[in-house]
C-alpha cells in the first residue's frame, strides 16, 4: 500500500512538471509574439567644401616678371554650417622668395602677405597662422583661417586676387631663361560648427574663473580658432 501510494505522487508530479513546462512555452512564445520593430532614421550632416578659383588661362610664361589673375575663394558645399581654412604655397621656395600677392587692393611680397595676415586686424575675414613662433598647437600652423562661419551654398571672401612673379635679377634683365616652372598648391579643409563631444567652457561664474564640460556648443564666428583646435587636437 506504501509502495502504491509513493507512485502515484512521482506520477502526479511528473503531471504537475510537464503543466508547468508547457505554460511557460506557452507565455516565452505569446511574448514574443508581441514584440515588434520601428524603423529610426538618422540624417547625418555633410560638411565639405570646394575651392573656387577664377584665374587667367595659363600659357608659356615669356616675361621674366608677370601678374596673373588667380582669385581664390572657398564654397561650403556640404549641408551644414563649417568653418575653412585653406593651405596654400608655391611648389618653389625660391619662386615663393620672389612671387607677390594681390589681395585687399595692394601688392605685397608672398612672406609679407602672410605676416600681415598674422595680425588679427588685417583682414575682417581671414588669418594666417604661421608656422614658427607664436602659442598655437602645431596643428593649427601653416594655415588661412576663415574667420567667419560659412553657411552651406555661401563662399568665403577672396583669399587671394593675383599673382606676380619676377625672376629678373635688376630691373631691365629681359632673360626668359631665368623664368621657372612652378605651382601654387591650394586645397580646403573644413570642420563643422557644433562640438560633437564634450567642450571646455570657461567662464566667471561669482567673480571666480570656472571651467565646465559642455556638450552639443554651439560656436560662433569668434570661437573660429577654438573650434580648430578641439578638432584637431582630438583627430590626432
Amino acid at each position: 500500500m506504501r509502495k502504491r501510494l509513493k507512485k502515484s505522487a512521482i506520477v502526479l508530479s511528473a503531471a504537475l512538471s510537464v503543466l508547468i513546462i508547457t505554460l511557460g512555452i506557452g507565455l516565452t512564445i505569446a511574448y514574443l509574439g508581441r514584440s515588434a520593430s520601428k524603423e529610426n532614421t538618422i540624417i547625418v550632416g555633410i560638411g565639405d567644401a570646394s575651392i573656387d578659383e577664377q584665374f587667367s588661362e595659363p600659357s608659356e610664361q615669356r616675361m621674366v616678371n608677370e601678374n596673373m589673375r588667380k582669385e581664390v575663394t572657398v564654397k561650403n558645399t556640404g549641408t551644414v554650417p563649417c568653418f575653412v581654412r585653406v593651405y596654400a604655397e608655391f611648389s618653389d621656395s625660391e619662386v615663393a622668395d620672389s612671387a607677390s600677392i594681390y589681395s585687399y587692393g595692394v601688392k605685397m611680397s608672398w612672406s609679407d602677405y602672410k605676416n600681415a595676415l598674422t595680425a588679427a586686424d588685417f583682414s575682417p575675414d581671414w588669418q594666417f597662422i604661421p608656422l614658427t613662433g607664436g602659442t598655437d598647437p602645431k596643428e593649427l600652423r601653416g594655415y588661412f583661417y576663415y574667420k567667419k562661419i560659412l553657411q552651406p551654398g555661401e563662399s568665403t571672401s577672396k583669399l587671394i586676387e593675383g599673382v606676380a612673379t619676377d625672376f629678373r635679377k635688376y630691373e631691365n634683365d629681359s632673360n626668359i631663361d631665368r623664368i621657372k616652372a612652378y605651382e601654387m598648391i591650394v586645397y580646403s579643409e573644413t570642420v563643422q560648427t557644433v562640438e560633437t563631444g564634450a567642450a571646455e567652457v570657461t567662464e566667471t561664474v561669482g567673480g571666480q574663473t570656472v571651467t565646465r564640460n559642455v556638450y552639443g556648443l554651439e560656436y560662433t564666428d569668434a570661437q573660429w580658432k577654438q573650434a580648430w583646435k578641439s578638432y584637431l587636437q582630438t583627430a590626432y
